[in-house]
């Protein structure tokens, strides 16, 4: 009966899983058996050649050595104490949200700025329509990226007022 040689494609995947010592295991027993094995990728048998056999199983060896260091890691963090990660503060993170929303407006209070200074004095104070077509023109978008609509404009100039009622630029929109 005619053994077909092993690919070495197929033969990695008995590493998938293994600990360092059933991996020198496999690959010592791999090395050792009568059939060839045939790497696809370089297109030769490695069986007969014991550095090319180390070099192609490297990846692999150097993944399960990695995921044992990282167990033993893991066990001595417990160890002292530390089970899991510390979690963020959830007022750094409603910070940086309310920092977002502030430079959000300022953004927007500058483009509603250039277009009224460009606006003529007759056609003020300025329509929300008018307003929201010409952002729109413009390529000025919301905050989650998407073209501004007339609810999001009005949502959005509402929130900016309630923060600075006495801005300038409510002198010229029509809200």
């Amino acid at each position: 009966m005619k053994k077909s040689p092993l690919v070495m494609d197929n033969v990695l995947r008995l590493y998938d899983g293994a600990t360092s010592d059933s991996a020198s295991e496999i690959t010592r027993y791999l090395q050792d058996t009568p059939f060839p094995v045939i790497s696809a990728a370089h297109d030769c048998m490695v069986h007969s050649d014991p550095e090319l056999f180390e070099l192609v199983l490297a990846d692999r060896l150097v993944q399960i050595n990695e995921r044992c260091q990282r167990a033993d890691i893991k066990a001595e963090l417990a160890a002292l104490g530390h089970r899991k990660p510390p979690r963020a503060k959830p007022d750094l993170r409603r910070k940086q949200v309310a920092a977002h929303k502030a430079s959000e407006s300022i953004v927007l209070s500058m483009q509603i700025g250039k277009i009224t200074s460009e606006c003529d004095p007759g056609e003020l104070p300025l329509a929300l329509r008018t307003l929201c077509d010409e952002l729109n023109k413009r390529g000025v978008l919301t905050k989650t990226g998407k073209p501004w609509t007339l609810p999001n404009l009005k949502k959005r100039l509402k929130t900016m007022r309630a923060a600075k009622p006495n801005a300038p630029i409510w002198q010229h929109l029509n809200v």
